[in-house]
């Protein structure tokens, strides 16, 4: 300011075109000689909540003199203030340290504490290539006063089956998106501990898994087996009428052969189980030499087309 008249004047200085709580005047009042300049300090300061335009605000500065005689005298200058967005966004990320064999996954939340929406874009980034990311969603619209979050899955592109736990650090940025300053770069720090697939008793708990399989698989293949005897034996057709009885060699077995049989098997079934020779075809008798009273015996008939056709026991 210069007083450009002759006479000591005291002016007075204030802002117009904006609410009175935005400025400050430092000092308020000046008094100046003839000729002499000085200086006025005018701090803004819109409030925090001040709504975001995209049009600069314009404003004005006048100085008026106090004096009696110079009442009319008065200038103004004139200004525009652009209000920018109040950037109070904070980011926290759980759980920090993740632990898996596999992949893990963690969640971001972002807290807007400004004065506008803020578009946020998350990038991903890792200290070697033993790790994958998906961000989901990679871009999130946080509300003021309101919160956004992201899920981070990690992968590993190589696994360790043995050995001890790796550590892998990994950070997370983001930027904002539109014509609000982005303050810098803020980051995000993390760590995955990746676990040995194999774990302490693995070995144990192989052997024991592969145990159970073969006696599943015995006890599915036994029971198949009866099952398929029994399915047998219920289309069998009319027994052969075996007979045993004691004579001097041994045990004599005598049966009826049907006309339609091909082919027989004769067992000692009790108290032994002996396969025995058949004598040629045609012949309906057999002398076990090695026989005892106590045996039993079974005899079974085969069609070549039809299978088994007939079976019979002696009486035991």
């Amino acid at each position: 300011m210069q007083n450009r008249g002759q006479r000591h004047e005291t002016f007075r200085v204030e802002v117009i075109g904006l609410p009175e709580g935005w400025w400050q005047l430092q000092p308020s009042e000046i008094e100046l000689s003839g000729g002499e300049e000085g200086t006025v300090l005018l701090v803004l300061h819109p409030p925090a909540t001040t709504y975001v335009s995209d049009e600069a605000l314009p404003f004005g500065v006048r100085v008026s003199a106090t004096s009696v005689v110079n009442q009319r005298c008065s200038s103004v200058t004139e200004g525009d203030l652009e209000v920018l967005q109040v950037l109070g966004l904070q980011a926290v990320m759980k759980p920090v340290t993740s632990k898996g064999r596999w992949w893990a996954r963690h969640r971001v939340v972002y807290t807007n504490w400004g004065d506008a929406d803020v578009t946020v874009r998350i990038s991903t980034h890792a200290s070697d290539d033993s790790l994958r990311f998906r961000v989901s969603p990679d871009e999130l619209v946080v509300p003021v006063g309101g919160k956004a979050s992201a899920q981070v899955r990690i992968g590993l592109r190589r696994f360790s089956f043995r050995g001890m736990e790796a550590w892998h650090p990994f950070r997370l940025t983001h930027r904002l998106k539109g014509p609000a300053p982005s303050p810098g770069t803020p980051v995000i720090h993390g760590a995955f501990d990746q676990v040995p697939v194999t774990f302490r008793g693995f070995k144990i708990f192989t052997a024991a898994v592969l145990v159970l399989m073969m006696l599943g698989l015995g006890f599915s293949a036994l029971s198949a087996t009866v099952e398929g005897t029994t399915k047998e034996t219920e289309t069998l057709s009319d027994g052969m009428g075996i007979e045993a009885e004691e004579v001097d060699q041994g045990m004599k077995i005598t049966w009826d052969q049907p006309a339609e049989v091909e082919d027989f098997e004769l067992w000692r079934i009790a108290p032994d189980l002996k396969p025995l020779k058949l004598p040629k075809k045609g012949v309906e008798e057999l002398i076990d030499r090695g026989g005892r009273p106590q045996n039993c015996y079974l005899i079974k008939a085969y069609d070549h087309h039809r299978g088994l056709v007939s079976t019979d026991r002696s009486g035991c």
